[in-house]
């Protein structure tokens, strides 16, 4: 979706942008998410007690990628309205777009990033995972872009300040261990920032590619592993 609002004249030449066809859709895709999401049976809802459960089973995984992968697919599907990043959605869509459903788009996309940052951050601290020499092995061969999209978005949150506008009752994301009930700070983004690249850093010995992403931490660093553009963005440590 991010990449369809992001194509500006290509895309606007097939289909003029609409605002209500907009919103629709969004709307629609996040209906199917949600959905599915309270389908989920008791034991596969992200809270304490299932991630102490299933971290000490074998098929750790499924309930790994279950709640990953729910993460992203908000990302993915919020992005677009996020300032100063590829993936922003073309001038002309943000113009017509109401200005409170931009910003909620926005908040959707940065809860997201803060829970499955979060939820990497248990993980890390879990027992009975695979792993690779001492270290943690999150994820499947598709981690990088996982924490490249998460890392952004918590960059984004970091520089313009949008955590200072995030309600989380007003998101979809799970009311889930202090989230929501405990203000986001700048402190707190940088930790899940570096949480985001410890779950890279396993995988640097797996994936060749990975390992010059997660050598070492300095912001310009930080902002490559996060595909970002180095100019935009101020020192992150």
């Amino acid at each position: 979706m991010s990449k369809r609002f992001a194509s500006g004249k290509e895309y606007l030449q097939r289909e003029r942008w609409e605002v209500s066809r907009v919103m629709s859709d969004i709307v629609s895709l996040q209906q199917e998410i949600s959905s599915f999401s309270t389908s989920l049976p008791d034991e596969l809802r992200l809270n304490d007690a299932n991630i102490v459960s299933w971290l000490g089973r074998p098929e750790h995984q499924v309930y790994r990628f279950l709640h990953e992968w729910i993460c992203i697919l908000h990302i993915d599907l919020y992005r677009f309205s996020l300032p100063a990043i590829r993936e922003t959605g073309d001038s002309e869509l943000i113009k017509i777009l109401p200005s409170d459903f931009r910003v909620k788009s926005q908040m959707q996309a940065v809860a997201h990033a803060i829970t499955l940052a979060s939820f990497w951050e248990v993980c890390l601290h879990g027992s009975n995972l695979t792993r690779s020499g001492n270290a943690v092995l999150l994820g499947d061969h598709n981690i990088m872009a996982c924490a490249q999209q998460c890392i952004k978005v918590l960059l984004i949150t970091l520089k313009h300040g949008l955590h200072g506008k995030l309600r989380w009752l007003d998101t979809t994301a799970p009311l889930w261990r202090t989230l929501g009930s405990k203000p986001i700070t700048s402190q707190s983004l940088r930790a899940l920032i570096d949480v985001a690249l410890r779950v890279l850093e396993p995988w640097a010995d797996i994936i060749p590619s990975i390992k010059p992403q997660v050598t070492c931490r300095t912001p310009i660093d930080v902002r490559r592993v996060a595909n970002v553009e180095i100019s935009t963005y101020p020192l992150y440590g």
